[in-house]
């Protein structure tokens, strides 16, 4: 049995054959055109984009040196601050434990005088005489007395000053401690390259935090607590030259007495 006959197709011309061949042809010439500067623009993309990923990478690694830089030299300068301070602290310390002893020690020189005074108001008659070593006694009385008054007071005063002082000293070692952190930050940042271990895409990396502070109030901060501890230093200096003026008054005291006790004793043979 023979096979059913096919229906035959459409037929198309030569002229429309060439005519397809030549669009199917333009098209892929098209596409080709296309998809070469597709590839142009994007081997121009990567070049600048590496380009600019390597300057900025520059600039962010000068620009965290500059921060080093300047975050260290805070550091030693807050330190040096600290250390000034911790060696005031032990000097008023010492000039206050100095000045309480030296005001210790006015206790009895003043009972004598005093009970000089009194021994010398028992004479009778005209033996009752206000002589100069009465007026000498009434102001060896006068002067120890002042001399007591004025160590309280400076006394009173090194140990308010003591604690400024340890104030400042607590604000300085704050500081200090945050600068020691920022400048670990910033190392470690400066260590960091596209090779380095565990780096990861974070949300938002150019986010500034509500609490940050600018650059110049970062210094003024610094600047602050330095000046400060700069005045209190300086305070307790004069503080404890006051107390050595003091002490040295306690010491004017004790020669005036051993004169007054002599001339008792010259009075008395």
């Amino acid at each position: 049995m023979s096979a059913p006959s096919l229906k035959p197709s459409l037929r198309h011309s030569v002229s429309e054959w060439h005519s397809n061949n030549q669009q199917l042809s333009g098209t892929a010439q098209h596409e080709r055109h296309v998809s070469h500067e597709i590839r142009q623009e994007a081997r121009t993309l990567r070049n600048e984009t590496r380009c600019k990923t390597v300057w900025d990478e520059s600039d962010t690694s000068r620009r965290l040196s500059d921060r080093i830089w300047d975050v260290a030299r805070w550091r030693d300068v807050l330190e040096c601050s600290a250390q000034k301070v911790d060696v005031e602290m032990e000097a008023l310390t010492l000039s206050k434990e100095r000045s309480e002893l030296a005001l210790a020690a006015t206790s009895i020189p003043l009972e004598v005088s005093n009970e000089c005074l009194t021994l010398r108001e028992g004479r009778r008659g005209f033996e009752l005489v206000s002589d100069p070593v009465e007026e000498q006694l009434k102001k060896e009385v006068e002067l120890i007395e002042g001399v007591q008054q004025r160590l309280q007071q400076s006394i009173g005063r090194a140990f308010e000053q003591l604690c400024v002082l340890q104030e400042v000293r607590h604000q300085l070692t704050a500081d200090l401690q945050n600068k020691m952190e920022a400048l670990d930050i910033d190392m470690s940042c400066l260590s960091l390259t596209i090779k380095s271990a565990n780096i990861s895409l974070k949300t938002n990396p150019t986010r500034i935090p509500s609490c940050s502070s600018t650059p110049q109030e970062w210094a003024q901060f610094s600047q602050y607590n330095v000046a400060r501890a700069h005045e209190a230093v300086h305070m307790s200096q004069q503080i404890r030259d006051d107390m050595s003026l003091s002490r040295a008054q306690v010491g004017e005291s004790y020669t005036s007495r051993a004169e007054i006790v002599h001339n008792c004793e010259m009075e008395g043979t």
